[in-house]
Formats: C-alpha cells, sequence, structure tokens
C-alpha cells in the first residue's frame, strides 16, 4: 500500500469518525487517602539534657481533595479520548521538634499540584446507567512548603528563629486509572467515580526565606567541589500516590 493510500485511508476515517463523535464536558470534586508512603522527615524527641532519640515520619502527599474538569469525545459508543486538568491540595502535615527542654519546633508542610491527565476511555453504555474505566498519563506540576520556627517553652518567641522553604521545578510523570458510573437523567449525566494515581516528584529548587534574606538552590543527585554554594543535595522523592472517590456531573455537546 502506497504512502499516499495510507494517508488517504487515515484522513477518512479521522473524518467518519469525527462525524460521529460525541464530544462532553465534566467537572467533579472528591477527596484521596495516601496510597504509598516514603520518608519524609525525622523528628527530634529530647528524652532528658543528656540523650535524644528520634524517630522517622512516613507519608504521602496524595492524601487531600481534588478538582478535576475534562473535554473528551467518544468516537464510537464504546471508545473515547478524554484531556482532564485538576488541582490537588494535599492535607498539611504538623511535626514538632523538642530540642531541649526549653525549646520545641514546630514545623507544617503543605502541598499541591496542577495536573494535566491525557486518558483513553472504554463504556459500556446503557439506560439509565452505564459503565467505564479510564487509563491515562499524569503530567503534574507540584509545588512544596515547609514553614518552621521555633518556640520556647516560657519567654517571648518573636526572638526566635522563622524560615520558610518553597520546594519547586520538575514536571512529575505518573499514571492513573478510574472505574466509574454515571446516570442519565434530565439532560445531563451524574457520575461517581473510584481512582487510583500513581506519582512521585523530585523537586529541582529550593528557595529559603527568613524574612531578612532569601537564597535559591539548585537540588541535585550529587555535588562536587567546583559546584557553586547554592547547590544542594536533592531530597528523597515526594510521593502523591493516592486511592480518591469522586463525584460530578457531565454535560454531552
Amino acid at each position: 500500500m502506497s504512502k499516499t493510500s495510507i494517508f488517504l485511508f487515515l484522513f477518512l476515517f479521522t473524518t467518519y469518525c469525527s462525524l460521529r463523535a460525541q464530544y462532553y464536558v465534566q467537572v467533579s470534586t472528591g477527596y484521596s487517602i495516601a496510597a504509598a508512603s516514603e520518608l519524609n522527615y525525622q523528628r527530634i524527641i529530647r528524652i532528658d539534657d543528656l540523650s535524644i532519640s528520634r524517630q522517622n515520619e512516613y507519608s504521602s502527599f496524595g492524601q487531600g481533595f481534588d478538582f478535576k474538569a475534562a473535554f473528551g469525545t467518544f468516537m464510537t459508543p464504546g471508545f473515547g479520548l478524554e484531556l482532564g486538568i485538576n488541582y490537588h491540595l494535599s492535607d498539611k502535615k504538623t511535626y514538632e521538634d523538642h530540642f531541649s527542654n526549653a525549646v520545641s519546633q514546630s514545623q507544617y508542610i503543605t502541598s499541591h499540584y496542577w495536573g494535566i491527565t491525557p486518558a483513553v476511555v472504554l463504556r459500556i453504555e446503557s439506560q439509565p446507567l452505564s459503565m467505564y474505566a479510564k487509563a491515562g498519563i499524569v503530567f503534574a506540576f507540584p509545588n512544596l512548603v515547609v514553614d518552621a520556627y521555633q518556640v520556647p517553652i516560657w519567654g517571648n518567641s518573636s526572638n526566635f528563629p522563622r524560615y520558610t522553604n518553597t520546594y519547586s521545578g520538575n514536571i512529575a510523570v505518573g499514571y492513573s486509572g478510574t472505574f466509574g458510573v454515571e446516570l442519565a437523567a434530565n439532560g445531563l449525566c451524574y457520575f461517581v467515580e473510584a481512582g487510583f494515581t500513581g506519582l512521585s516528584w523530585q523537586p529541582a529548587a529550593l528557595t529559603e526565606t527568613d524574612g531578612t534574606y532569601s537564597i535559591k538552590f539548585t537540588l541535585k543527585d550529587s555535588i562536587s567541589p567546583t559546584d557553586p554554594n547554592t547547590a544542594s543535595i536533592a531530597p528523597r522523592p515526594t510521593p502523591f500516590s493516592a486511592v480518591g472517590v469522586t463525584l460530578g456531573v457531565k454535560v454531552n455537546l
């Protein structure tokens, strides 16, 4: 088969599918719980003036609220393509370090990401209920902020250091899978989805501020003597993997 014949076949097939395609938009919101964890902090617990203990804290930033919107098309009743945009807001995490009997340090960690998810949709259509499954690739743009300050057991805390570390950079690439059920009623489709997201992130930059100065570090897997002073070792990958449930509404165009 010549290249011209192949091109003509693809053009006619695409045109045929476009004429029969059913387009839709949908919005949804939901909540996810962590599906994987990683060591992201080591607490310091002072027992007395001469000894301390350390405690590893494992968690995932996949736990939190999800807000999603998507545009898609069904080229046949059972096969479609979708492009989704979502915003994930992780639950705030709080850690306490006890450096001495007089001073402790509090840390508050917040994170979020914007994600783009192209996906393939397979549907079993019936009335009024239809079932479907989605498989997609997630391209996420995360951000993580650590607010920390030391707190005296007594006295004024205003003289104690306080700083903010902001981690950013790099695109996190993962995958997602979703199973859903939708109900057609009054010209709309109401749906519920249960899904899994596998995602982890390695930040590329760290900005440290304390109110009087701001320094930006480049995060690397290794540092050599020729690297500038603003180079720093990258932390462990930050997990965003989660299992969640969302509720939403779909409008066929």
